[in-house]
């Protein structure tokens, strides 16, 4: 859909003026961002929250995929950085306490999550697996740690749908 010019400068003026009020304050757009949590459990939603607002300030969607994104002046890279830096707990602020650019501050913060939520994926997975490779009784206990297990997978991103987890139940305990 191509969008009249008329509405393309509306667009672009309300995004230089949303912009001129982030570079003069940005303290003030903070809580459209849900702050993110120090274990990372939150880290797609902050994600999205940043994407939201820097659709508002540049009119760019999926703003953070594009490293070439935060390639702007030092006065709005200086707004982003500290914009970031707002947006995400105390105990993390340490983290990117060394990172100038707010492309490197957001890639660290992303990175370090999703490499942590993967490496937990795997582990759970792991655990399914030697539960299956033990052969084990049934046991009430077996069952709640294998339910505990979809939880947390879910809880890391792997969805698993309830009549697969019923299967794999009922493989774990014959």
């Amino acid at each position: 859909m191509q969008v009249p010019a008329s509405e393309e400068n509306k667009m672009t003026a309300t995004s230089t003026l949303a912009l001129s009020s982030f570079i003069k304050n940005p303290l003030k757009f903070v809580s459209s961002v849900p702050r993110l949590k120090p274990d990372g459990s939150n880290v797609d939603d902050w994600s999205k929250g940043l994407d939201i607002v820097f659709m508002y300030l540049f009119n760019k969607a999926s703003f953070t995929e594009d490293p070439n994104n935060f390639e702007v002046n030092d006065e709005i890279k200086g707004a982003l950085r500290f914009f970031i830096q707002q947006t995400i707990s105390v105990e993390l602020s340490e983290m990117i306490q060394q990172e100038v650019s707010p492309r490197l501050a957001f890639t660290c913060l992303k990175s370090h999550f999703l490499k942590g939520a993967r490496s937990t994926q795997l582990e759970l997975l792991t655990e399914l697996f030697e539960m299956y490779k033990a052969t084990t009784t049934p046991t009430l206990k077996n069952y709640i740690r294998i339910t505990s297990i979809f939880e947390r997978l879910r809880r890391t991103g792997i969805a698993i749908p309830r009549e697969l987890q019923q299967l794999i139940t009922n493989l774990l305990i014959p």
